[in-house]
């Protein structure tokens, strides 16, 4: 899967060569001027505009956590197997969305990952009920962001670009570690519990 993932941004990239020669040079002018073409979007900007007295302190806070949680799983996950690695590499894609680098919700394409190692982790976990809960994840994630879309079109004071940094981000980190046990220790196969029952 990860192989193929590469070979398609690949392809991808090249294709975009021929249709647009110097999207390269485009892109990286975007990201060099991020914030003059993009309204800034963290969580801590949204914490102090929403609480201006410690908004600043919670802000650095939040950061020094994000990174502190990132460092201790990438030192559990040396030398893990590649269960381990890809859940460790989404909960880094996730919590990079609130470590303090400005984003806006169009970068969230990158959380499609974790959420399908979350939906593939309830399947494999609960092989009936399973894809019901992803698509129940995924239904309130859907309503809470247009809620959140709705609410900003009529207040006053519009704050869309921050609101909706919170629901997508918070929802994994919560189903991440949901899953994080059935991530390291896949469930047995039927045949090898009989084997382990027999040996006893």
């Amino acid at each position: 899967m990860i192989l193929w993932f590469f070979i398609t941004i690949i392809f991808l990239s090249i294709l975009g060569l021929f249709l647009v020669p110097d999207w390269i040079i485009q892109y990286l002018r975007v990201i060099y001027k991020f914030q003059q073409n993009f309204p800034p979007g963290s969580p801590g900007v949204l914490i102090k505009i929403t609480l201006p007295g410690l908004g600043t302190q919670l802000s650095w806070l939040i950061s020094i956590v994000s990174a502190i949680i990132v460092l201790i799983e990438w030192w559990l996950a040396m030398r893990k197997d590649f269960r381990w690695y890809l859940w460790t590499v989404c909960l880094t894609i996730v919590i990079s969305q609130w470590i303090g680098i400005p984003t806006i919700p169009g970068n969230f394409i990158g959380l499609i990952l974790p959420l399908i190692l979350i939906s593939a982790l309830f399947s494999e976990r609960w092989p009936r009920g399973g894809q019901w809960v992803a698509v129940l994840i995924s239904v309130i994630l859907f309503i809470w962001e247009w809620a959140l879309f709705y609410l900003d079109i009529i207040s006053t004071q519009p704050k869309m670009q921050l609101n909706l940094i919170i629901p997508l981000p918070l929802t994994l980190l919560i189903g991440l570690y949901w899953v994080r046990w059935w991530a390291f220790k896949p469930r047995r196969l039927l045949i090898e519990e009989l084997k382990l029952v027999e040996s006893d």
